[in-house]
């Protein structure tokens, strides 16, 4: 499957575009490209312009034309990635399966690292891990918004490390510990945004309870948070670092459909709401913040900071919510194209093909 790329050529030196037009459709080989010459930028309408006046026209060209595979990688990647989101993802997540965000944060490294290698730019990876994040948006099983942040800063985190330290074994195990990393702070963080500085008081009274309970002394509470967190992150590296030896082999080219719904943004208000309460019933959200109010009144705390505290959490629980039940998934090519992202939205229409939602 291969996408249209438009290129628009302008300047007056029809030769030149000749000769471009001509090394563009060498260069692209196989791939559906279609160019354009006109005599003024004005005229231009496209994915992307170049000017063939310009020394650098053939590099420009080149360029282009790359792009163009790294994000039709993208696409078939984002469908593959978001596939697994909405199918396994939904498992783990619906059943509350133990750590098992740390496995679907390898399974991602695994996947990033396998996208990542005939690209020109590898830093692009990142596309892959916000196309799945959107996509998980889609499941049926609810419990969207932290999957959706972790799978997005994953991916952010693990192009971050690519940029930084290249392309090898170091740079994609590095990125695999920050992946892990990630998957096992992210509950911590989200947590204190919800409530606060009283996440704090709370994880000190059940870290002293348990403590007192088992008959040894608690050690400091950022220790035992950075010997955990990096415990995740080296499990993760680990899984990364044996993708990186399997990374040439080749991605199915077919994927099953999933016979989701894509959205069309005109839910009305009050049905999102409903969703919205609905996600905010599910234990996942309540139970923890239970616990927390829990240890905070073990501790002392008055009423009205608990409280206070569980207004905040839900606040901010729904408005995220809200935002999530809200998102126009069908536009977003349009709106990306739009923006100048042509790469993305190439890549955003490819992975909804793929997946039978367009």
């Amino acid at each position: 499957m291969s996408a249209t790329l438009t290129i628009v050529l302008y300047g007056g030196d029809r030769v030149r575009r000749e000769a471009l037009r001509a090394t563009a459709m060498a260069v692209a080989g196989e791939h559906a490209v279609v160019v354009l010459s006109v005599e003024r930028q004005a005229d231009a309408e496209g994915d992307t312009s170049i000017d063939v006046s310009s020394h650098h026209a053939a590099q420009s060209l080149v360029d282009v034309l790359a792009a163009h595979r790294d994000f039709e990688r993208v696409g078939l990647f984002g469908a593959i990635a978001g596939g697994l989101e909405v199918s396994a993802g939904a498992v783990v997540h619906g059943a509350n399966v133990p750590f098992g965000g740390l496995g679907m944060a390898t399974a991602q490294a695994a996947l990033l690292t396998r996208a990542a290698e005939p690209m020109s730019d590898r830093g692009r990876v990142v596309w892959i891990a916000l196309l799945s994040a959107a996509i998980k948006s889609l499941s049926p099983a609810g419990q969207r918004i932290r999957p959706m942040i972790a799978i997005a800063m994953q991916g952010w985190l693990y192009s971050r490390a690519l940029r930084l330290l290249g392309w090898n074994l170091a740079a994609v195990a590095f990125g695999g510990f920050l992946m892990g990393a990630w998957a096992c702070s992210q509950g911590v963080l989200l947590q204190w945004l919800l409530v606060g500085d009283a996440l704090i008081v709370a994880l000190k009274v059940l870290a002293n309870e348990a403590a007192g309970f088992i008959g040894v002394n608690a050690p400091p509470l950022a220790l035992l948070l950075i010997v955990w967190v990096a415990a995740h992150g080296l499990i993760v590296a680990v899984g990364t670092a044996m993708a990186w030896r399997r990374r040439f082999d080749a991605p199915p080219e077919r994927i099953v459909a999933f016979g989701l719904m894509v959205p069309s943004g005109d839910r009305r208000w009050w049905q999102t709401l409903v969703h919205a309460f609905r996600e905010l019933l599910r234990p996942t959200f309540w139970l923890p913040l239970v616990l927390i109010l829990g240890a905070l009144a073990w501790a002392g705390q008055p009423q009205q900071s608990l409280v206070f505290v569980a207004l905040r959490a839900m606040t901010i629980a729904l408005i995220l919510m809200v935002l999530v039940q809200r998102l126009n998934l069908s536009a977003l090519p349009e709106r990306l194209q739009k923006l100048g992202y042509w790469g993305p939205a190439l890549a955003w229409r490819q992975a909804l093909v793929r997946l039978g939602l367009r």
